[in-house]
């Protein structure tokens, strides 16, 4: 009876359901976002995972195909700076308040800059609530002076009350402050401000000699404003590079050269929100003291 009961517990910590949290940016791992409509959930889970990536271990910190959705390394969807500030964001579809007496380990975003590194070695945020239903966002400093062509971003949210976690990774590349960009422009698929239809912040320098339209049209881009909208109408020759702003986020690459992906064209997403800090954890208090009991005397009774 007892290794029944083992074994019915294993497969429910391993389970997964419709989860309530999804990483939006950097752009999640396909498999790992919201394929599943609210996301993955993993029953059960009561810490963050903190071993590091193995596609094949479904306990690894970004778990397996079957454990999690992860379909393991994919190329660098954004390119941020060492020592810089980065956006990072995701989305509260079905919120978990914290109960009085329990605090949950909260949201944590993490980094791994190597395949055997742990996620606990590179914390970027912590102690941060879920929220109510929304899209959140928080800039982050990058750790200064390391570098990797291929990190690994982790972002957790494990949540006591709810009974389960939930998990993205992405793919990220991080240079040196030598090597920052110096075209950097919001890009808009349609008009200008319309997140929704695709956008995205693009280092545009290293076309700026080999553009079909010449130099002068990069310049412009990257000139006053740094914006450029309804890019995919413009000449016609944009609309087979939709993709790297909307279902596909990442790198333009434009006959064998790439236009690195900074990030989401400014004030993307829309209506973000700032995310709360997890309730201060409650001291243990001391048990109560009970107040000495009254003694009651027989009354006087005359003989």
């Amino acid at each position: 009876m007892k290794s029944l009961l083992a074994i019915f517990a294993l497969m429910r910590a391993t389970t997964l359901v419709r989860g309530h949290a999804v990483l939006v940016e950097p752009p999640v791992r396909p498999g790992m976002g919201k394929e599943i409509p609210n996301g993955r959930k993993l029953v059960g889970e009561t810490a963050f995972r903190d071993s590091p990536v193995n596609a094949n271990d479904p306990n690894s910190g970004c778990g397996s195909a079957a454990s999690t959705g992860n379909p393991g390394p994919r190329p660098p969807t954004v390119t941020w700076t060492a020592g810089g500030q980065a956006k990072v964001c995701w989305e509260t579809t079905i919120p978990h308040p914290e109960v009085p007496g329990t605090r949950s380990p909260g949201i944590r975003v993490s980094i791994a800059y190597t395949p055997t590194e742990r996620f606990d070695a590179n914390v970027l945020l912590k102690d941060l609530d879920g929220g109510t239903q929304g899209t959140y966002c928080s800039t982050i400093t990058v750790p200064a002076g390391k570098t990797c062509e291929a990190c690994v971003l982790q972002w957790a949210w494990v949540s006591i009350p709810d009974g389960g976690a939930y998990l993205g990774c992405a793919d990220v590349r991080i240079i040196a402050p030598s090597n920052v960009e110096q075209c950097r422009s919001s890009l808009w698929l349609l008009g200008v401000g319309d997140c929704a239809a695709g956008n995205g912040m693009f280092d545009f320098s290293s076309i700026q000699n080999g553009h079909p339209g010449g130099a002068g049209a990069i310049v412009r881009v990257c000139g006053a404003g740094q914006t450029a909208g309804n890019w995919v109408q413009r000449n016609g020759a944009h609309g087979g590079y939709t993709q790297p702003l909307t279902t596909a986020k990442g790198d333009i690459v434009y006959s064998g050269t790439s236009i690195r992906r900074l990030g989401p064209a400014a004030n993307c997403p829309p209506n973000a929100l700032t995310p709360p800090n997890l309730p201060p954890a409650t001291a243990p208090q001391p048990p109560p003291v009970n107040p000495p009991r009254a003694v009651s005397c027989p009354p006087n009774v005359e003989q």
